[in-house]
This record gives structure tokens, C-alpha cells and sequence, in this order.
């Protein structure tokens, strides 16, 4: 990734999850899939490439979960958009 400038920030992509051009929109097709419309809670990793995946998830008006980072046992940060929430607040 990072010999052909596939990779984007944070660099290097050595020892994490890569972040890479185009993973916006990538995030973009869970909302295509079945599992998503149906479920109300939606348990996404921390890591850079899977951030239009939580914002997402809480546009759709479902719960977010997310684990603490480099934490190896516990609990989730729960998410939860307030009702009558908008993209604007």
C-alpha cells in the first residue's frame, strides 16, 4: 500500500488496520445490506478506515458500539443518537 500511495492517513500502515484512498466510500455499502437495515445495534472497531462506518450507523438513528482502543477485556462506549436528532446537532 504504501509503495503504490494507496495508503492514507495516519501513515505508516505498518502495525494498525490501514486507512486507504477511498475508504469513505467503501464504508459507504453497509448500508446496502440487509443485516444493517434490520439490526439496531452496530458494534464498529475504533480504527480510522471504519469511521464513515460509525457515522453511518449513527445517521441511521441506531447504537452505536464502539471498544476502547488497545484495550484487550471490557466493556463498549455505547452510542446512542438522542431522539429527534439531526446531522446538524
Amino acid at each position: 500500500m504504501e509503495s503504490q500511495n494507496l495508503a492514507d492517513f495516519p501513515r505508516p500502515v505498518h502495525h494498525r488496520i490501514p486507512n486507504f484512498k477511498g475508504s469513505y466510500l467503501a464504508c459507504q455499502n453497509i448500508k446496502d445490506l440487509d443485516v444493517f437495515a434490520r439490526t439496531q445495534e452496530v458494534k464498529v472497531d475504533p480504527d480510522k478506515p471504519l469511521e464513515g462506518v460509525r457515522l453511518l450507523v449513527l445517521q441511521s438513528k441506531k447504537t452505536l458500539l464502539v471498544p476502547t482502543p488497545r484495550l484487550r477485556t471490557g466493556l463498549f462506549n455505547k452510542i446512542t443518537p438522542p431522539p429527534g436528532a439531526t446531522k446538524d446537532i
